[in-house]
């Protein structure tokens, strides 16, 4: 994990019903795994027989959400705790994403990179995540291209929206292939090769011009069809 930037980091949670008048029930605290993080303390205090210092868990982005019950016998238990403790979602910005367009990005060291919702860069990210995909296997310039277009405002219904944006997370665990697929329908992308065998990721209702010209006195026959046959 490069980098997270969550919304609530090291506070009280300041929603009802888990705040009254006096206190929180609920704090969370986010830390982001970096190569010189030192063990929670607040883990260490509580739990002294279980975690110790070695307990690092550097390269881990991690969570800790501590719970304060009222009691049973408080009103208040049933409405926070019938069910159990809440899960917990972090809402965060997390990798850092290599932007061909930008001099200051260096391929090889992500702490150059920026975050970004572009949807092109995002679909390219995980496709570099490949095992027998290399920086050279990516044709960067026209990446670079299809960013731009990304990047452009269009017209909706509401407003304005840029063509492509990526938002949202994935298990590493999952089959890439599956990941990348998803992401391309998702972003309105398609996987294109060049001519040299490049990868490289682009929008899909942009106007191609064709690869092959064909005049109509060489068509001897036109069959229309309509389905997956087609």
């Amino acid at each position: 994990m490069s980098s997270v930037s969550p919304i609530h980091s090291g506070t009280d949670v300041s929603s009802p019903p888990y705040v009254t008048l006096d206190r929180s029930y609920v704090n969370i605290q986010n830390r982001n795994g970096t190569s010189d993080l030192a063990a929670s303390g607040e883990l260490i205090t509580s739990f002294p027989t279980l975690w110790s210092g070695n307990h690092r868990l550097r390269g881990i982005t991690q969570s800790l959400v501590r719970y304060t019950s009222p009691g049973q016998t408080n009103p208040l238990f049933p409405r926070l705790y019938s069910q159990g403790a809440p899960a917990y979602t972090p809402i965060a910005r997390w990798s850092l994403i290599y932007d061909p367009r930008e001099p200051s990005h260096d391929f090889n060291d992500n702490t150059t990179w920026a975050w970004s919702e572009n949807g092109v860069l995002v679909s390219t990210f995980v496709l570099s995540l490949f095992p027998q995909v290399t920086y050279d296997d990516i044709d960067w310039t026209l990446t670079a291209d299809e960013a731009t277009k990304a990047d452009q405002n269009t017209i909706t219904l509401t407003g304005t929206e840029v063509r492509s944006r990526a938002a949202g997370a994935f298990e590493l665990e999952r089959d890439r292939n599956e990941v990348l697929a998803a992401m391309l329908r998702s972003c309105g992308l398609e996987l294109a090769t060049t001519t040299e065998g490049k990868y490289y990721v682009r929008l899909i209702d942009e106007l191609r011009l064709p690869e092959v010209h064909i005049e109509k006195d060489y068509i001897v026959s036109i069959d229309e069809r309509a389905g997956r046959r087609s």
